[in-house]
């Protein structure tokens, strides 16, 4: 995962025009930078190392609640910075929305894709990596019997269910 995020610093550097500052912002989703999860790997992963590997200031935004997210997007764009990183697919809609009232600020969206010229998408194929680990289960298990837990009933967990589920099938040749 860490990797993952890391290229995304690298996608960063190399969509952004020479001249266009760059001033970099993260808004992390309500569950907060420090989820165990995918904020904190996008935190650890992509905005710690660019600070303090590269000493580059990245503005971080924890909004605790729905209402403040729209406001943070705002608020970071009225400033200048760019890009601004939202993190996961919940943010969609207020990116979306933000990044039309400011079409010359540069936004990048994990988890969701939004069809603007001034937003960078960055999905991932989730099955994929989950079928490997559904492969490494059916051959690691003791008892013939595998597992999956999704957290949430969504599309993207219905794609990591389903690559695990493909790479458990222990038949497959």
């Amino acid at each position: 995962m860490k990797a993952l995020i890391t290229a995304w610093i690298c996608i960063l550097y190399c969509s952004m025009s020479l001249a266009a500052p760059f001033k970099p912002a993260v808004i992390y989703d309500t569950a907060g930078k420090f989820d165990k999860s995918f904020n904190e790997a996008v935190y650890k992963g992509g905005v710690r190392p660019l600070m303090e590997k590269h000493s580059i200031k990245v503005r971080e935004v924890s909004p605790k609640s729905e209402t403040q997210i729209e406001s943070g997007l705002v608020k970071l764009a009225k400033r200048g910075y760019q890009p601004i990183v939202a993190v996961g697919f919940s943010m969609k809609p207020h990116v979306e929305k933000v990044a039309k009232d400011f079409p010359d600020i540069q936004f990048t969206i994990i988890d969701a894709k939004i069809d603007l010229p001034n937003v960078q998408s960055i999905l991932f194929k989730e099955q994929e990596g989950s079928f490997l680990v559904g492969a490494l289960a059916a051959l690691t298990t003791k008892t013939n019997k595998i597992g999956f837990v999704g957290g949430m009933d969504i599309p993207m967990i219905h794609k990591f269910a389903c690559g695990y589920q493909q790479g458990g099938q222990t038949d497959q040749a």
